[in-house]
């Protein structure tokens, strides 16, 4: 076996420093771990960027954020999932992608790791504008830790309150138009996630605000 320590995930939290742990995988096909505690300096955290996505892909155009972060993968060169249960899952790159079927506060500890986070998914004609692409409000919207179906918003509340990091954080809401039982997006939808994937690899790519 090869013995190399590869990192596999840190467990890093937001502002706040000192001993951390990591976990490390011995080789790049084992699934053994091992953990070992590391002090670190605030100069030690790398900026990072997380886009999250979220919604059902059984529901046609209610998984329009899959179908962005596909096209945000294949822009960084990152393996396509084959499918969305194979999920895009947080593994400390520059930008990393996380897909999930709804957004839960467990989420928070991962948040408190990334200095800027988009929030993707799928809206009806709540919304006027076919994309939406704003930066989230500040204000914390009253999150309860016994809730386990969260807004983006209140997300990030959560994760100023519990671990004190405070990332930049945007939504990018896509229209859907039909929500049936498929995982082929409608037309319209289609065309609208191209255009989603171009004005979010700007702000990836620019380290912009929408």
């Amino acid at each position: 076996m090869n013995r190399d320590c590869i990192p596999c995930k840190d467990a890093l939290s937001g502002t706040s420093f000192g001993q951390r742990i990591f976990d490390f995988r011995l080789g790049a096909n084992s699934i053994s771990r091992v953990k070992f505690r590391l002090t670190l300096t605030q100069e030690a955290v790398l900026t990072q960027t997380l886009i999250v996505g979220y919604g059902n892909a059984d529901r046609q155009d209610d998984g329009a954020a899959w179908h962005v972060l596909n096209g945000i993968a294949e822009k960084l060169g990152i393996p396509l999932a084959d499918a969305p249960e194979d999920g895009y899952f947080p593994e400390g790159r520059a930008v990393d992608l996380w897909f999930v079927l709804q957004l839960v506060p467990e989420m928070a500890e991962e948040f408190a790791r990334y200095q800027r986070i988009c929030f993707v998914d799928a809206h009806m004609d709540t919304i006027p504008e076919e994309i939406r692409f704003i930066p989230l409000d500040d204000q914390p919207t009253n999150p309860s830790a016994l809730s386990h179906n969260l807004d983006p918003a209140a997300c990030i509340a959560l994760t100023r309150m519990i671990y004190h990091s405070e990332p930049e954080a945007a939504l990018l809401s896509v229209r859907g138009y039909h929500f049936q039982f498929a995982r082929e997006l409608s037309p319209e939808t289609a065309a609208l996630v191209r255009q989603a994937v171009d004005l979010l690899w700007n702000w990836i790519t620019q380290e912009e605000q929408p």
